[in-house]
């Protein structure tokens, strides 16, 4: 090799290394992706997504009632299409082993917080608030019981808000069986207080069998002055004659109001 300038040979050999660095780039990635997602995760991925799709296009009962026992009936490709999406996420040949509450649990984002939507009558008449909902990571860690209710639950665990002005929190409770269900949704005080932070809520709620989900909206205050600190409240589902709680991972919901500083909060605004 010729110090101090670059001859022929040298130039030659420059150029000839460009495809030989772009094919070993192209397979590490195919290795990469052969070894972190083989074709069978891809493919339970694409069903997966392809469920939710279904979902926020037709509802949630569109997907979930596979036999169209209480929903009206579909094309039949359809419905055979929805079941072979369902097969490919539960990773299971026979459907009548899944549960309803297995079923929805499909179409749970994979993300750990996703948007909760305000109402936006509300928010048009405040400054836009920040809202998110956290998925469980353990739910041995947050409720003492690590199995949800069989009929109905909360379809998130936690919620978070940072009010910004008087808005609504809205949140989903979700029914698992194919019956009438009646429950009690009851607020309970922590560090929020009832009143100041948020209206009280106590309320008989009844699903009929074709419904799947229901939404409670929570009147939730500014509050007086500045938030210094995070504070917690719950939502609590009791049995019909308002004696006991609900037993399961998913009959209560802690609401977290955070401070007003939010720059080290993440969430999405409208």
């Amino acid at each position: 090799m010729s110090p101090g300038k670059i001859d022929f040979a040298e130039a030659v050999l420059t150029l000839l290394g460009y495809p030989a660095l772009i094919m070993f780039v192209w397979l590490s990635d195919k290795l990469t992706e052969n070894t972190f997602e083989p074709k069978q995760s891809k493919m339970r991925r694409l069903a997966k997504i392809s469920l939710m799709q279904m979902a926020e296009e037709h509802g949630i009962e569109y997907v979930l009632d596979l036999e169209r026992v209480i929903s009206p009936p579909i094309n039949t490709n359809e419905q055979e299409r929805i079941k072979e999406y369902f097969k490919l996420c539960l990773g299971t040949d026979d459907l009548s082993t899944a549960s309803m509450n297995d079923l929805a649990e499909v179409l749970e984002p994979d993300v750990t917080i996703e948007r909760l939507a305000l109402r936006k009558d509300k928010l048009a008449e405040t400054s836009k608030g920040f809202v998110t909902i956290h998925q469980a990571t353990s739910a041995s860690s947050a409720h003492p019981s690590t199995s949800p209710h069989p009929a109905v639950g909360f379809k998130h665990p936690t919620y978070s808000i940072s009010p910004s002005g008087d808005s609504e929190l809205e949140v989903t409770v979700v029914k698992k069986v194919r019956e009438d269900k009646s429950f009690w949704v009851v607020t309970r005080e922590g560090s929020a207080l009832e009143g100041e932070d948020y209206e009280q809520f106590c309320q008989l709620q009844t699903m009929k069998a074709r419904e799947v989900e229901r939404k409670i909206r929570l009147p939730i205050f500014e509050g007086k002055g500045q938030v210094q600190e995070k504070r917690e409240f719950s939502l609590q589902l009791m049995d019909e004659q308002r004696k006991a709680s609900l037993h399961g991972c998913d009959s209560t919901a802690t609401i977290t109001l955070l401070e007003d500083d939010k720059e080290n909060f993440v969430g999405f605004s409208q």
